[in-house]
């Protein structure tokens, strides 16, 4: 025993004599894995991680301008028409020559057109920037109130973190003045019996002017082993803990990750500005495709001077030169019999509620005038999404199904130009769907885990459609709401500590 306490430090010596005295002692007041367990930070996850929106309101697709078997020829302003080739009711074939135009203002209108396209290029590629960039925000949370462990004279600071197996100790708040009598290694063997452990480890921390801000000056750690009995023994080990390692003098810190200096948002803030450069990007892309095609269209024009038939028909409609200019309706239109086409896309989730013969809303983003448009085909097959532009409330990680509308051949439309298809899928209910395991009930009421502004707060929800079996809609309470915890465990409480997770840690990867 002598050689023993020799090896000891001072601090140790008396921590070990102190534990000694209390052998003979015995009894417990209550489970301190509670306590720890009550104090100690709750995960809580995003709203965006663990629900999403979905909505019953239109939902959009675009896609181009295809001809069946018509033939619409518009002019530009820079178009100088020198003659009409042809009349209406007139046969044409494929190849002939429908008019003629002077081409010395092409060349100026090329070169407007080139630059029209570099500048929306470089517009798309600062947006997607700007996008990118969303992902590095991070969301506002309100401060959580830290409390210091009340350490005086007689009694153990309360427990800090650690579960009490030997890789995950408790960890106390420990200073000499405090007494550690048979009460407090009663409590720990009571929790260890209570869990089913069969020993149970704790870390008594020395710090600097005992504050958790302090540097940590000695560490002591203990083994508790409960009996059968009802008695208890224990052991002072020696401490492999890393915090009771004092830093050697001269020795670096490890580096500390830069605290994030960026702008918070709140989490409705975060996600509309998102949708907004989502849409920005789309709109652009498709500018910047219109602007490819009036581009190849000039280009087309500076070396031919003529356009010619496409298709064989009959010539139906012979306008004025500047009325179908102001008009911007097509000069000449041929007609093989046939009308316009359009092919967007579908979701999965919208199949059951979609039609061949349904109507759904066509905008042209040329002449911005609004038709009506029939589907006359859906594929039975899904398609690359990566082709074709869907956005509609709810899971967009969803196949998506080629559908295809015709609209009449008199329709102000000019084949290769890009159109908006709308339409109103119907489904479930719009709101906010959240996973079903986060939503629990009590009493015929349902609720959640929320955080607050004074920590985790019980949050009364109403709830109405099931969404694909998995996710319930949350029609009131989650105003406000940023993130949720698991509501699951005995540690859940109003005013408990919460600490912001990964989804992946819910999952264990």
């Amino acid at each position: 025993m002598k050689k023993l306490l020799g090896k000891m430090p001072g601090w140790g010596r008396t921590l070990f004599i102190v534990l000694l005295s209390v052998l003979v002692g015995g009894g417990g007041i209550y489970g301190v894995l509670l306590l720890i367990r009550g104090n100690a930070a709750v995960n809580v996850y995003a709203l965006t991680d663990v629900g999403q929106y979905s909505s019953s309101g239109n939902a959009q697709t675009d896609g181009r301008v295809t001809t069946d078997r018509v033939q619409s020829v518009y002019i530009s302003n820079t178009q100088e028409v020198t003659e009409i080739l042809v009349k209406e009711g007139q046969k044409v074939s494929v190849g002939d020559e429908l008019i003629a135009f002077d081409t010395t203002l092409t060349d100026l209108e090329l070169e407007r057109k080139d630059i029209a396209v570099r500048q929306l290029e470089l517009d798309l590629e600062n947006a997607k920037k700007e996008r990118q960039a969303m992902n590095s925000y991070q969301i506002y949370v309100p401060p959580q109130p830290t409390e210091e462990p009340e350490l005086q004279p007689g009694n153990v600071g309360q427990p800090r973190k650690g579960n009490g197996t030997v890789d995950d100790p408790v960890v106390f708040l420990w200073n000499e003045s405090c007494l550690l009598d048979t009460a407090f290694l009663s409590q720990l063997a009571d929790s260890a019996r209570a869990q089913g452990m069969r020993e149970l480890y704790a870390v008594l921390e020395q710090r600097v002017q005992d504050s958790l801000q302090g540097g940590v000056v000695n560490a002591v750690e203990i083994r508790v082993i409960p009996r059968e009995d009802g008695s208890w023994a224990f052991t002072v080990l020696p401490s492999e803990y890393d915090s009771s390692v004092p830093r050697e003098e001269g020795e670096e810190e490890e580096p500390q990750e830069e605290p994030y200096t960026g702008p918070t948002y709140s989490w409705s803030e975060l996600n509309s500005m998102k949708k907004e450069a989502d849409k920005k990007i789309r709109d652009l892309e498709l500018k910047l495709e219109m602007a490819k095609v009036e581009l190849e269209t000039v280009r087309h024009e500076l070396e031919s001077g003529t356009v010619k038939a496409t298709i064989d028909g009959v010539v139906k409609t012979v306008r004025d030169i500047e009325e179908a200019r102001s008009e911007g309706t097509p000069l000449i239109l041929v007609s093989g019999g046939g009308g316009y086409m359009v092919t967007g896309a579908l979701s999965e989730t919208e199949l059951d509620s979609m039609h061949v013969g349904d109507t759904v809303s066509l905008l042209s983003w040329e002449s911005y005038e609004t038709l009506d448009a029939t589907i006359v085909s859906i594929s039975p097959f899904p398609t690359d999404s990566g082709y074709y532009y869907h956005y509609s409330e709810g899971n967009q990680n969803v196949s998506l199904y080629p559908f295809t509308v015709s609209v009449g051949e008199d329709a102000k439309l000019r084949e290769g130009e890009y159109v908006q298809l709308t339409y109103s899928p119907g489904g479930e209910g719009s709101g906010y769907f959240l996973m079903n395991p986060f939503v629990r009930s009590e009493n015929g009421k349902s609720y959640v885990w929320a955080l607050g502004e004074k920590g985790l707060e019980k949050r009364y929800v109403t709830t109405g459609s099931s969404l694909w079996g998995n996710y319930v809609q949350i029609t009131s309470g989650l105003e406000g709401v940023e993130y949720l915890a698991f509501p699951y465990g005995r540690s859940l409480r109003d005013g408990q500590k919460a600490e912001i997770a990964g989804i992946e840690s819910l999952y264990g990867y």
